[in-house]
């Protein structure tokens, strides 16, 4: 809406001039008439009501009122609501004129809500009536099907029947001929898992192995290097040391000058040491090698994930020492116990509730460490250590 200014022609009204009167009409008609905002009208408002000394907020809340006033109107008729706008359209200054139009323009507003009204309400009649017949017509088409389906059963059903009779005698006779052939083949298994499970152990070097069944056909040694039984912890090495020793640290490390940075063999950084690019344990310095000979060896990275894929495994007690269980699908199985590790004055570490075991393999990506496995009563898996301390050893041979 734009400003109007005053003129010497102006002639107050109801203590206001004529030009603030037809301001407000004009404001009036915009809103409720042709839907404006009032927020936009509201600056000009303020400076007119300035101009003519009437209180901005008085007037602002009148309008304010009369607009609400006039939403009920659109919405309701109601004397009560129509006097509400009389009254209010007198504190606002609105002639008789314009208010007769807000009025007539409510109960327009109203008739065609109302007309739309009707209108929605006729489509969902319409809606239903026919949401109705369709699912009229579909539960006949239902139970048409239905009554043929039932007809198709019932002939399917006699047919089995016949079928059953028929064939009943032919089964009894080879129940009989089956029984024998299962307990022929059951023997048959018995005797081949038997001769299985003998094949599947036995000695190398003096020293006992198992045969899982491995694709590699990897055997494994059933217990640690420097044990006798599958539940002894054995001797605990650092890696590509062949002795144990009391304390296990960089400074007594074999293959360092005192330090993490003065590698002395198995360095793949020049960074870490003198650079030999060896990352398999030699003989000399593999553990199960030279206590075992024979072509026994330290396991590879490999063959520690081959033995993780192709068994299964739990968390179990064995002869009273904790460990994991490993399970071939020949039904060979090897324990590996909770053996602990030993580090710094040679203390020997969680003894029962996580074991370690070293690979042969570096791990090229830093040569401060090495490939080893570990276990524990939530898992297991191939991982990675500092090659200074001190961890059980399981042999292969391949």
């Amino acid at each position: 809406m734009e400003d109007r200014t005053f003129s010497t022609n102006n002639h107050p009204t109801n203590g206001i001039s004529n030009t603030f009167r037809e301001f407000i009409e004009a404001l009036v008609e915009e809103v409720v008439i042709n839907g404006e905002p009032f927020d936009a009208q509201k600056k000009w408002l303020r400076k007119h009501s300035e101009r003519e000394d009437i209180g901005y907020e008085t007037i602002e809340n009148n309008l304010n009122d009369l607009f609400e006033a006039v939403k009920e109107l659109e919405e309701h008729e109601s004397k009560v609501i129509e006097r509400s706008v009389k009254a209010l359209a007198e504190d606002c200054y609105l002639s008789e004129v314009l208010v007769s139009k807000i009025l007539d323009h409510a109960a327009a507003v109203r008739a065609q809500k109302e007309v739309e009204k009707k209108a929605q309400e006729e489509r969902e009649r319409k809606a239903r009536e026919e949401a109705e017949r369709k699912a009229h017509e579909e539960r006949d088409r239902i139970a048409k099907e239905k009554a043929q389906l039932q007809k198709k059963l019932d002939a399917e059903r006699k047919a089995r029947e016949e079928a059953e009779r028929k064939s009943r005698e032919e089964a009894e006779r080879k129940t009989r001929e089956d029984g024998e052939r299962r307990a022929r083949e059951e023997a048959e298994r018995k005797a081949k898992e038997e001769l299985e499970k003998k094949q599947a152990t036995g000695e190398l070097n003096g020293h006992e192995y198992v045969d899982l069944g491995l694709p590699s056909g990897t055997l494994w040694a059933t217990c640690n290097v420097g044990a006798t039984k599958p539940e002894e912890f054995g001797d605990y090495y650092a890696w590509g040391e062949i002795n144990t020793k009391k304390t296990y640290k960089i400074d007594s490390y074999r293959y360092s000058n005192g330090n993490y940075l003065s590698l002395t063999k198995y360095c793949t950084k020049s960074g870490l040491g003198i650079t030999d690019n060896l990352t398999t344990l030699q003989g000399g310095d593999d553990s199960a090698t030279t206590y075992w000979g024979g072509g026994w060896r330290m396991p590879s990275e490999a063959q520690w994930n081959e033995l993780l894929e192709n068994t299964t495994n739990k968390w179990t007690i064995q002869n009273g020492v904790n460990g994991r269980l490993f399970t071939a699908k020949n039904g060979q199985t090897l324990f590996l116990p909770a053996a602990g590790d030993r580090n710094d004055e040679s203390v020997l570490n969680l003894v029962g509730v996580i074991g370690y075991y070293w690979s042969n393999s570096l791990y090229t990506d830093n040569p401060d460490l090495a490939w080893d496995f570990w276990l524990a009563s939530n898992g297991c898996g191939v991982s990675r250590n500092s090659r200074v301390i001190g961890l059980s050893v399981r042999a292969v041979h391949s």
